[in-house]
């Protein structure tokens, strides 16, 4: 893609999202542009991905069609501001953030009127190549705009458009989505030391069954208790195993605990 690219901020999420983009051949390196106010972090993303850093990013965001915000909440305004003329020249630079808290709203109110913006929650499972990032558009964000997120997003997993009123109940069900796995993955690790296995016999075992499970889902397009179904055999081992889960109401629980996640998001509007 023939196109540049400027972050305002290289923190961590900045570089999962530039280690996908130069992986996936999204951007090329030179035409990456990072800011921060860290030195150290400019240094440490050119040696690492050869991208350009630049003291001046209202020089680099006069040749970028993407201007990225990877900033704290606090200094989205200052931020801004500096790149004010910028926008207010060329209306054509998609505006994008991953800012938290911070709406289209109050992104649209720090730039020139008719900016694109989108706000994007990035998945944690970059390196993994598997988990959904949201996109949230304004109304001026067209076609091809939305093809040039989509195409930036799959280079760090799958992409869900979403309208801003789920935007804030995607970071409590999907951003925190993997800390359930991993947590039932190191139970499952646990049981199986304490049944007698090794821990490294248990890891490989819960992290195939946790894959394979998935699959299976993915291919069959069947419903989890489906798949439960064809392993419960009467009077078997499967079956006692999940009669003691009902008992102690797992999926309550999990339910539960996704209820205090959504409702601790919220609370930040």
């Amino acid at each position: 893609m023939d196109k540049k690219i400027l972050f305002i901020g290289g923190g961590q999420m900045a570089e999962g999202i530039i280690s996908g983009l130069i992986r996936q051949g999204v951007f090329a390196p030179d035409h990456i542009f990072v800011s921060d106010v860290v030195p150290q972090r400019l240094i440490h993303l050119k040696t690492t991905y050869s991208i350009i850093p630049t003291d001046d990013p209202t020089q680099a965001a006069s040749c970028a069609d993407v201007i990225f915000l990877a900033v704290r909440p606090q200094d989205v305004a200052s931020a801004c501001a500096g790149l004010e003329n910028i926008m207010s020249e060329r209306r054509d630079i998609l505006l994008a953030s991953i800012v938290a808290g911070v709406d289209l709203a109050a992104l649209t109110a720090y730039t020139a009127p008719g900016q694109k913006i989108v706000r994007i929650m990035p998945n944690t499972l970059i390196q993994a190549q598997n988990g959904f990032s949201a996109a949230c558009v304004n109304t001026h964000v067209n076609a091809d705009d939305r093809q040039l997120i989509q195409t930036m997003l799959e280079a760090l997993g799958q992409v869900m458009f979403l309208s801003e009123a789920k935007y804030d109940l995607f970071t409590a069900y999907s951003c925190v989505g993997p800390m359930y796995i991993y947590l039932m993955m190191h139970a499952l690790i646990q049981a199986g030391v304490r049944t007698g296995f090794s821990r490294e016999e248990s890891y490989a075992i819960t992290i195939k069954n946790t894959l394979g499970a998935a699959q299976m889902l993915e291919l069959t397009g069947d419903h989890p208790l489906q798949r439960i179904d064809t392993m419960t055999s009467p009077g078997g081992v499967t079956i006692d195993a999940l009669a003691s889960l009902e008992e102690d109401a797992f999926v309550g629980t999990i339910l539960k605990s996704m209820k205090a996640s959504v409702d601790k998001t919220l609370s930040f509007k």
